[in-house]
């Protein structure tokens, strides 16, 4: 009998609204709670008919504190709370640790993940921790979902088991993750997340797999994303086997509160795909000996939550940036903090391993001396392929593809939609019909010193297509102040400079210098096949 391990609780953080009602404590004395879990949740699942359960890991945070309560005496889908402070009424959400504020049963924001990690019980069964609270004027405490599950039904109809590395869904209409709000916790199937304003919240979420699910010839495996309750929206499901193997899903679906919504795969679905998802449609040769990579569709950028919580994604367009407006002039000189939030920033100090950096999101005059490069291409990127996938150049390998690559034509420095930059001509590139031939000449391309080329979006859709890279010149952060340059083009490289100085792209050729700037950051990844 096939069994999946469900425990759902709250991927979330917690932060609570001023003026809320407060529970007054009836004395100091403490009571054991009896936690009950209905609405099938926090379950094993066989064919996803749910069997409640409580395990012996979970902890709870109960009333207004925030602190661990281990559940005991476990039967099943009851267990009990000790040494719980005796008060007039009870409420509790189930793990503790998405707590990060007092806790009140009026108004209650939560924050979803926009990565979750798959995990397995011994028995390679899956455990997922979505949404639970509970409230109640007696000792005894009923838990209810606040938010639901989307399945992906997996078959392998192969002749060979195939690895699973990671699902991606994205929504058109409502959020799927970030902060959301929960009102008035009542004890009832009522309960629920309503996602907050664009600001705050995001569209898409990951399940992170890493490779780890393996499903043999002839064999189907469910596998499931939390997300909240959604009206109708189009959504778009893609599921990875690898970087540039991975089958979509695009229809619509609506999901109420505690239900599953279903889509299917088969391993036929999964193909090679022309380019990983995210990723420009062309090669570009790094080396002699014929390595290649991919550039991303944009530049990187990080949105901030006050936890430190980051939604890593490139930008929309291939010349979007932020420079000096928005979440780079939020940055303070602690890092990973921002002076408000949430904000976006895609200028960046050289990203360290010392423990005190956090991808170079500062603006501290601290070069973190002798510590080593941390690529910003290990974090899951929202809108890019599988984790782990993506990095950034090294110094030669850019040198080389802007000077040592057999093609004719390797760059130009022009502007595309009114932005200044720099184009990178692909390995092979092939001129569309029609264009000038004047923006791939040899003195264009190889001696243009300004960005007065300008290329109108018509033709950039064609060069777009075409395999072309455009690089904006997004300026520059200084050590210790906010003002930007947007005339410069300066691109963080991988290539350490001991003790206190790194490698950048400055256009066409490189440079080093101390690792306290704010440059922006564009990653690749590497053509496997």
């Amino acid at each position: 009998m096939k069994h999946i391990s469900f425990v759902f609780s709250l991927a979330a953080i917690l932060m609570f609204a001023t003026g809320c009602e407060n529970m007054e404590e009836s004395s100091t004395r403490t009571v054991t709670l009896g936690v009950q879990i209905t609405d099938n949740t926090k379950a094993y699942i066989d064919e996803d008919s749910f069997t409640p359960m409580w395990t012996e890991d979970d902890q709870l945070a109960v009333n207004s504190l925030v602190q661990a309560i281990t559940v005991k005496d476990i039967n099943g889908s009851s267990a009990k709370l000790y040494d719980v402070r005796e008060a007039e009424y009870y409420y509790a959400i189930n793990p503790y640790d998405i707590v990060r504020d007092d806790m009140t049963p009026s108004s209650t924001t939560v924050l979803l993940d926009n990565v979750q990690t798959y995990s397995e019980d011994s028995y390679g069964n899956q455990i997922v921790e979505v949404p639970m609270a509970a409230y109640s004027t007696t000792t005894s405490l009923t838990f209810h979902n606040l938010a639901s599950l989307l399945k992906v039904h997996f078959t392998n109809d192969g002749s060979e088991s195939i690895l699973l590395s990671s699902i991606k869904v994205k929504g058109e209409s409502y959020y799927l993750c970030g902060y959301g709000l929960i009102e008035n916790i009542t004890g009832t199937a009522s309960d629920v997340i309503t996602m907050t304003s664009s600001q705050y919240s995001y569209k898409d979420v990951t399940l992170d797999m890493g490779r780890n699910v393996v499903v043999d010839a002839g064999a189907t495996k469910d596998l499931y994303v939390i997300l909240p309750a959604f009206a109708e929206q189009g959504i778009t499901v893609t599921l990875f086997n690898d970087a540039s193997h991975y089958a979509t899903f695009t229809g619509t679906k609506a999901l109420a509160n505690n239900t599953i919504a279903t889509v299917t795969f088969k391993a036929s679905d999964i193909v090679e795909q022309s380019a990983p998802l995210g990723a420009i449609n062309s090669k570009f040769t790094i080396n002699s000996d014929g390595d290649q990579v991919y550039f991303s569709k944009g530049n990187l950028q990080c949105t901030l939550t006050a936890d430190k919580t980051c939604n890593w994604a490139f930008a929309d367009h291939q010349w979007d940036y932020i420079g000096n407006a928005s979440g780079n002039a939020l940055i303070t000189e602690t890092p990973g903090v921002l002076s408000s939030y949430p904000g976006t920033v895609d200028l960046f100090k050289w990203s360290t391993d010392n423990s005190s950096d956090f991808y170079g999101i500062e603006n501290s005059g601290n070069p973190y001396i002798n510590a080593n490069f941390k690529d910003w291409g290990t974090n899951t990127i929202s809108n890019g392929s599988i984790t782990g996938t993506w990095r950034t150049l090294e110094a030669s390998e850019w040198t080389y593809i802007t000077h040592d690559r057999t093609d004719t034509f390797k760059y130009t420095k022009c502007n595309v939609h009114g932005v200044k930059g720099m184009i990178l001509f692909p390995d092979n590139y092939t001129h569309p019909s029609g264009l000038s031939d004047s923006l791939k000449t040899t003195d264009t391309i190889q001696n243009g010193s300004n960005y007065d080329i300008a290329i109108s979006d018509d033709d950039w859709s064609q060069l777009e297509l075409a395999g072309c890279v455009f690089m904006p010149a997004a300026g520059e952060r200084g050590s210790e102040y906010d003002n930007t340059n947007q005339e410069v083009f300066f691109y963080w490289l991988a290539t350490n400079q001991a003790p206190i100085s790194a490698y950048y792209a400055a256009g066409h050729t490189t440079g080093y210098g101390i690792r306290l700037s704010g440059y922006p950051v564009r990653l690749v990844q590497d053509v496997t096949d």
